[in-house]
C-alpha cells in the first residue's frame, strides 16, 4: 500500500516536472523570438510589453499553458516568470548559450584573429569592442565577443 502511494506521488511529481519544463521552454522560446527580432521585452508604464503580450497570445491557443498560469499549485515556488527579473534571466541564459556556441566554434578553428576597436555611440559614450574572426567550413565568420563602455581612452583603462 505504501509503495503504491509512493509510486503515485513519484509519478505525479514527474508529470509536474515535465509540465514545468514544457512551460519554461515555451517562455524561453518567446525570449529567443524577441531577441532575434530585436524587439523590446518590457513596455512602458501603461503597457506590459511584448513578452507578456506574446505569452497572452499563446495562452489563448494553448489550454495547458493557460491552466499553468491560472493554477499557482502547478508552478514551482508560485512564480509565473513574467516579472522583468525573470525576463532578464531568460535573456542572460540565451546570451550564455550563444557565447558558449561561439567559443566552441572558435576552439574548433585552426586560425583566429582578434580585432579591437572603440567608437562613440549616440549617447557620446566610448564603447570598446572585441571581435574574433575565424573560419568555419571554409567560410570566414566574425563574432563580437564583448561590448564594454570605456571610462577613458588611456591604455591602462582599456
Amino acid at each position: 500500500m505504501i509503495d503504491a502511494r509512493r509510486r503515485e506521488a513519484d509519478q505525479k511529481r514527474e508529470q509536474l516536472l515535465k509540465l514545468n519544463e514544457k512551460i519554461i521552454i515555451s517562455l524561453i522560446d518567446v525570449a529567443r523570438f524577441l531577441s532575434r527580432q530585436s524587439l523590446s521585452f518590457q513596455g512602458d508604464e501603461n503597457s506590459e510589453g511584448n513578452f507578456v503580450a506574446i505569452i497572452d497570445l499563446l495562452r489563448r491557443r494553448d489550454p495547458v499553458l493557460d491552466q499553468w498560469f491560472k493554477d499557482a499549485s502547478l508552478r514551482p515556488y508560485r512564480v509565473n516568470y513574467l516579472h522583468h527579473d525573470s525576463q532578464n534571466e531568460f535573456i542572460d541564459l540565451l546570451g550564455n548559450a550563444v557565447h558558449k556556441s561561439i567559443i566552441e566554434d572558435i576552439n574548433e578553428a585552426e586560425f583566429i584573429s582578434i580585432t579591437t576597436d572603440s567608437t562613440t555611440d549616440i549617447s557620446h559614450k566610448e564603447i570598446y569592442t572585441i571581435i574574433i574572426r575565424f573560419s568555419k567550413n571554409f567560410i570566414v565568420q566574425e563574432r563580437i565577443i564583448s561590448l564594454t563602455e570605456l571610462n577613458s581612452k588611456v591604455g591602462e583603462d582599456i
